[in-house]
């Protein structure tokens, strides 16, 4: 049994998941869209305050806040996202809502 779990964790160890921070969600027209130039912001229902999503493998899980390490963009796991984090979270974005 001890050789097969390490077996899997030697195989799990290099496993490559895909992994998506979120910065905020919007919602534009194509007509917007088509317009959009360098320069332009585009408002998100995210503020600069809260904290972002971070999806594994398509499937949301923690949650994070933005800012640099080492003069890179990167970002600062704060807990994990409950039960309560993804219904809330999927009540309040209404396309359109922005």
């Amino acid at each position: 049994m001890r050789e097969n779990m390490a077996v899997m964790k030697q195989q799990i160890a290099h496993t490559h998941l895909q992994i998506i921070a979120e910065l905020g969600k919007s919602s534009i027209t194509v007509e917007e869209l088509l317009k959009l130039k360098v320069g332009d912001v585009i408002r998100t229902t995210t503020h600069i305050d809260q904290e972002i999503e971070v999806s594994i493998d398509g499937k949301r899980k923690l949650a994070a806040r933005p800012g640099t390490s080492d003069g890179k963009k990167a970002i600062r796991i704060i807990r994990q996202l409950t039960e309560d984090d993804l219904v809330e979270q999927d009540i309040l974005y209404k396309p359109g809502n922005h």
